[in-house]
């Protein structure tokens, strides 16, 4: 007698592989801009590092198992159901822990202390991708024969969550990313239970939605610069101090505002006593690597500091004086990487016939082409 063919995994179980895969990426790549801003920007390459290590964990664990992937008296789909409950609810509890650990990562060779925090926080932030192999491993397990169609749902999902995280960052943030990637391990037990017993997949659901509500309250609760950051030196809200009037969320990283205050330029290379003060905002990058608007009221021959800074050397080569009119036979400017504009302003006051300018980050750009133009005298429609 012919064996009886292997049942196919029903449509609602691929739709919830589909879904733990998009939350394993989107997790990934939203701890990768948190990680930036807390631990430094080389630290976000861990992430790489800890997803595999999740996916090993589980993969060794079910291994272990040998043919008793699923509990002798265990139904497939309502096992799937119960991992997929357990990861969503021990991701986003991890991750919310972890966040509050803040090692000072530039002390990792003089402090014990510090080591013994990263190390916490690797484990915490490992807990997610065990959970997604987990149940994507028992979805492989339990429908072998029909492993493509389960590693095709696995693969699109995927995909998609780097979509979500590509053009939903700016408005969820990454606390709201990796909270959205717990609900998405909750939607997926759901799916697996085919909606048969959806009692405890709402329960978990609801829960988990009240908890991302309550961390999404207020951003400063869980990511804050790492102390040796220019953004921490003037930010604490910890301590009732808050400097950033305005932020932003991009793939590329967040930015943060300062308010705007009265005193010297700041841009590369000024020494001594500047008359008259100026108007500065500063923006930090994953509170780092600044870079300054100034405020002019229409002409960047305002700033009469510029050519008194190093980054006038070109002009100054050039014998281009500072405040020549702009006219046909003037330079033909590329700035990469226009940052708060200096550059550009720098250009145009020296009579540039043409500047263009390359800036990878849109929410860097928005700043000086929209939200702060009036503030920087509208040099980009110049």
């Amino acid at each position: 007698m012919d064996p009886e063919p292997e049942p196919r995994p029903p449509l609602t179980a691929l739709v919830g592989v589909a879904l733990v895969s998009a939350a394993a990426i989107a997790t990934q790549i939203a701890l990768t801009r948190i990680y930036a801003i807390t631990l430094w920007h080389h630290f976000a390459y861990l992430v790489v590092g800890l997803a595999l290590l999740g996916f090993g964990v589980a993969g060794a664990w079910l291994a272990s198992r040998g043919g008793a992937v699923l509990p002798d008296e265990g139904e497939p789909t309502a096992v799937l159901a119960r991992r997929a409950r357990y990861a969503a609810v021990a991701s986003l509890l991890a991750l919310l822990l972890s966040m509050v650990i803040r090692p000072n990562a530039l002390m990792l060779l003089r402090d014990a202390g510090v080591a013994f925090s990263l190390a916490a926080m690797v484990v915490l932030s490992t807990v997610p991708f065990v959970g997604a192999g987990a149940v994507i491993g028992t979805a492989l397990a339990v429908w072998p024969a029909r492993a493509g169609r389960v590693y095709a749902a696995d693969l699109v999902g995927g995909g998609l969550g780097a979509l979500v995280v590509a053009f939903g960052i700016g408005t969820l943030g990454a606390i709201g990313i990796v909270g959205g990637c717990a609900l998405a391990f909750a939607l997926a037990g759901v799916l697996f239970d085919g909606g048969r017993r959806w009692r405890p997949g709402a329960v978990t659901f609801l829960g988990l939605s009240l908890v991302v509500l309550l961390a999404l309250a207020d951003e400063d609760d869980w990511i804050l610069p790492a102390p040796t950051k220019e953004l921490s030196l003037v930010h604490r809200p910890q301590l009732g101090i808050d400097a950033v009037e305005h932020r932003a969320w991009t793939p590329h990283g967040r930015i943060d505002v300062l308010g705007e205050v009265v005193g010297p330029p700041l841009v590369a290379g000024e020494v001594g006593h500047f008359e008259p003060r100026w108007r500065v905002r500063i923006v930090t990058q994953d509170g780092a690597a600044p870079t300054t608007m100034h405020g002019v009221d229409a002409d960047p021959r305002e700033l009469t500091f510029l050519p008194r800074s190093t980054t006038a050397v070109a002009w100054v080569v050039r014998g281009v004086p500072f405040a020549t009119p702009e006219s046909d036979e003037g330079a033909r400017v590329l700035v990469i990487g226009v940052g708060g504009g200096v550059d550009v302003m720098l250009a145009l006051a020296h009579g540039a016939a043409r500047v263009d300018g390359v800036e990878i980050n849109p929410a860097i750009l928005e700043l000086t082409t929209s939200r702060y133009a009036d503030f920087v005298g509208h040099f980009a429609d110049s």
